[in-house]
């Protein structure tokens, strides 16, 4: 019997059954988990970024989503990382931007020496994009892992006009972007 027995349905955030304490949504991290719906494995910090009770939300819009781990990882034997989510994202109203590349990009980061450090890069697809549009990115992007330390990461998701250029001048991860998993593999 659980507890929400006692409580509202909505309110019920654990439940007890059979000597088993888990959550209702049934989200249950697994050892490569480094964010699963709420569960903040690793400790993620984000500027601009609210962390809900099943992911990580953009509020307001910003430039690109960048979120730090506030734990050290082993990063020996996985060859990527892999992130879930959805981005949102708005051509600002530059004429020049019309009919312009834009990709979802994602950069991971180790720290060294006091500062973080690009280890890969990963784009999506190609979209062309018009000025004051919208476009949703929904799905699992990965970068790859070529690192065996064991650090903290950056990671860093946004949009970019050019391969390596953020598209800051362009557009913005609007209000409602959000990442649902992190994990290594």
């Amino acid at each position: 019997m659980g507890l929400c027995r006692y409580r509202g349905e909505r309110e019920c955030s654990f439940f007890f059954f059979l000597g088993i304490t888990g959550t209702w949504e049934g989200w249950v991290p697994s050892a490569t988990d480094l964010y699963l719906r709420g569960n903040n494995i690793a400790g993620w910090t984000g500027y601009n970024t609210v962390f809900d009770s099943g992911q990580i939300t953009v509020n307001p819009r910003i430039i690109k989503l960048t979120l730090i781990s506030g734990k050290a990882f082993n990063l020996t034997g996985f060859s990527r990382l892999n992130v879930q989510c959805k981005l949102i994202y708005e051509v600002s109203g530059n004429t020049d931007s019309d009919n312009e590349p834009f990709k979802i990009g994602i950069i991971l980061s180790v720290l060294r020496g006091g500062s973080y450090v690009k280890i890969s890069e990963s784009y999506s697809s190609e979209v062309k994009l018009w000025h004051n549009s919208v476009h949703t990115w929904n799905g699992t992007y990965s970068t790859p892992i070529n690192e065996g330390v064991t650090t903290s990461l950056q990671l860093e998701i946004g949009g970019f006009r050019n391969v390596g250029q953020w598209s800051s001048n362009y557009g913005r991860v609007e209000s409602g972007s959000a990442v649902y998993r992190i994990w290594l593999s």
